[in-house]
């Protein structure tokens, strides 16, 4: 991930750190895009976002895996 992006939010609670960026995919694949939650150092769950943002006003698959990695799906809207 030495290619994404980290943002702090320090609170009165902890510091949360997002991590974010564009991931490798192979050229038949989708674009996908990963943001990651940790508290205090903690890993919280991460997101993987995967659709063409080319295609504005489509809809895009959001997988959504928590600490025990498991996954939920959501479908988003790409604007």
């Amino acid at each position: 991930m030495e290619q994404f992006k980290t943002h702090e939010i320090k609170t009165r609670f902890g510091t949360f750190t997002i991590e974010y960026g564009e991931l490798d995919t192979a050229p038949t694949y989708l674009p996908e895009y990963m943001v990651e939650l940790k508290f205090n150092g903690t890993y919280l769950g991460h997101t993987i976002i995967t659709g063409d943002p080319r295609d504005l006003d489509k809809r895009a698959i959001a997988t959504i895996f928590n600490t025990t990695q498991q996954r939920d799906n959501a479908i988003v809207e790409l604007s």
